[in-house]
C-alpha cells in the first residue's frame, strides 16, 4: 500500500510565547471532550464476557427513544470522535490491544470495519486521538499526536485516506507531519486537545497549538499553509477548535494562558477579514486585577473552564460548552457580537458536558456521562431540555459518551466507551 510522507511547512509566531509560564501542577482542567491515550488502557482487565452491555438481549438492542447499539469489531474500543454522512459514518477509537483505530460504518450492511493501515501505531507517531473529519464517503482526514502533557509539543500527524474505485474497495493513506518550532510553549493539556482537523466547502483546515493552517497543493504533495496565528505576547495562546459554514464564516476558539489565569479567546473571520470577538488582559502576578479583564469593545464570556466542542449551525453563530453550561455566540445584523447562555435543569444536568451538536439555532444535543439530552427553545428562559433515553433493556449505560453528532435529527450518533449508538428516527 502506498504511503507518502511530506513534512508540512509550519511557519508560525509561536516563538513570541516561548517564555510563557505554563504547565505547572494544578493548572485548569483540560477543555471539552476527554481524550484517551491508548497506551493507558489495561488490556488485562478486559473480559468480553463481563463487558456491560446494559442488560441486552438478542431482541433488545434499541432504547425507547430509538438509540440502537451497533456491534463494534472489538469489545475494548473507546470511540473518541465520529463524522456521520448520509448512509455512512467514520469514527476514530482507542484500543488497548490494537492502539488507535479508524472505522467505517455502512448502513447498507449495518457493519463497522477497520479502514486504517496501522501506521498510526508505529513508535512515536501517535497515541492520543485528536479529531476525524470526512468531506465525502471516499475521503477521510484524522489527526493523532504523541502524549507529551506538560512538555513541549512534539511532532504530530494528520492522515488523509482515499477509497479506491476498484472492487473490492481499499484505502490508501498519506500523512503530513506537523513539527513545532524550537522553543514552542509547553502544553498543559493532552496535546490532542490543541491539535485537530476539520473542513468546509472544499477547504481543509488544521489547528496546532495557536495557529490555523489551510491545506494547499496537490493531493500527492499537500502543503499546510499558516492561515492565522493567535499572538499572545508574553502569554501563551491555545486553540481548542475551528468551525464555521464557509471560508468567509470561520470561528477560532481558544484561550490566553499564564500561570493559573486564563482568558477566553474567540476570533471570527468574515468576508471582511479576521476580527477578535473576545480576549482580555490577564491578572498581574499579585492578583491586583480581575482574572481576565475583557478588552474594550469585546464581549465577555465568563464562567468556569475552557470553551470546547465548537459547532456552527448557521452563518454568524457558534455553540460551545463551558463547564455545565452551553453558550451561543452570535453576530447580529448590526455587526456586533453577543453571548447567550443556557443551563440544563438539575434533573438533566451533567457535571461536565463532553460535546454539543446543534442542527439549528433552536435545537441542541448534548452528551455526557451516561446521558444524551435534547434541547430546544435556546435563549428562552434558559432553554428546554429533556433526556433522550439510551437505556438498553431498561438498564442505564454508565459510560462516557464523548461525542454526539449527526446529519439531521433522524441520523444521529452518540459514541464513547465501548458504544456506538445510532438513532435513525426523529422521535
Amino acid at each position: 500500500m502506498r504511503r507518502s510522507l511530506r513534512i508540512a511547512s509550519v511557519v508560525t509566531t509561536l516563538a513570541a510565547a516561548a517564555c510563557a509560564a505554563v504547565g505547572e501542577e494544578g493548572s485548569s482542567p483540560d477543555p471539552g471532550p476527554s481524550t484517551v491515550d491508548a497506551s493507558t488502557i489495561d488490556a488485562s482487565t478486559i473480559d468480553a464476557s463481563t463487558v456491560d452491555d446494559g442488560g441486552l438481549t438478542s431482541d433488545d438492542t434499541c432504547s425507547k427513544d430509538g438509540w440502537c447499539k451497533t456491534t463494534l469489531p472489538d469489545v475494548d474500543l473507546s470511540i473518541q470522535d465520529i463524522w456521520p454522512l448520509k448512509g455512512r459514518a467514520f469514527a476514530i477509537a482507542a484500543s488497548a490491544v490494537n492502539g488507535i483505530k479508524v472505522l467505517e460504518w455502512d448502513d447498507s450492511v449495518a457493519e463497522w470495519v477497520y479502514i486504517d493501515d496501522g501506521s498510526q501505531n508505529e513508535a512515536g507517531v501517535g497515541d492520543s486521538i485528536a479529531k476525524i473529519w470526512a468531506p465525502n464517503d471516499s475521503e477521510v482526514y484524522y489527526a493523532v499526536a504523541p502524549s507529551s502533557s506538560r512538555n513541549s509539543p512534539r511532532a504530530s500527524y494528520i492522515y488523509h485516506g482515499t477509497r479506491s474505485s476498484k472492487s473490492p474497495a481499499s484505502w490508501t493513506w498519506t500523512r503530513s507531519l506537523f513539527s513545532p518550532p524550537v522553543g514552542s510553549p509547553a502544553i498543559r493539556y493532552n496535546p490532542a486537545t490543541v491539535f485537530g482537523v476539520w473542513g468546509v466547502g472544499g477547504d481543509v483546515y488544521a489547528w496546532y497549538v495557536n495557529t490555523v493552517f489551510r491545506l494547499r497543493g496537490s493531493p500527492g504533495a499537500p502543503e499546510w499553509v499558516p492561515e492565522y496565528t493567535l499572538d499572545g505576547g508574553e502569554d501563551t495562546m491555545f486553540l481548542f477548535g475551528v468551525n464555521g459554514t464557509s471560508r468567509d464564516d470561520l470561528w477560532l476558539v481558544g484561550a490566553r494562558k499564564r500561570d493559573w489565569e486564563q482568558c477566553d479567546v474567540i476570533v471570527h473571520k468574515t468576508a471582511a477579514g479576521y476580527r477578535t470577538v473576545t480576549d482580555g488582559t490577564l491578572a498581574d502576578p499579585d492578583g491586583n486585577t480581575v482574572p481576565c479583564e475583557v478588552g474594550s469593545g469585546l464581549i465577555e464570556i465568563g464562567g468556569y473552564g475552557d470553551l470546547s466542542s465548537v459547532q456552527s449551525p448557521s452563518v454568524g453563530e457558534i455553540f460551545s460548552i463551558k463547564g455545565a453550561d452551553i453558550a451561543r455566540i452570535a453576530r447580529g445584523k448590526d455587526g456586533d457580537y453577543s453571548v447567550h447562555w443556557s443551563s440544563p435543569s438539575v434533573a438533566v444536568a451533567s457535571a461536565s458536558w463532553l460535546s454539543v451538536w446543534a442542527p439549528s439555532t433552536t435545537e441542541t444535543w448534548l452528551s455526557g456521562y451516561g446521558i444524551i439530552v435534547r434541547g430546544s427553545n435556546f435563549g428562552v428562559d434558559g432553554g428546554t431540555y429533556e433526556v433522550s433515553s439510551i437505556a438498553l433493556n431498561g438498564a442505564p449505560l454508565r459510560r462516557q459518551f464523548y461525542q454526539v453528532r449527526g446529519t439531521s435529527s433522524a441520523n444521529l450518533w452518540a459514541v464513547g466507551e465501548g458504544y456506538a449508538l445510532h438513532k435513525s428516527s426523529s422521535k
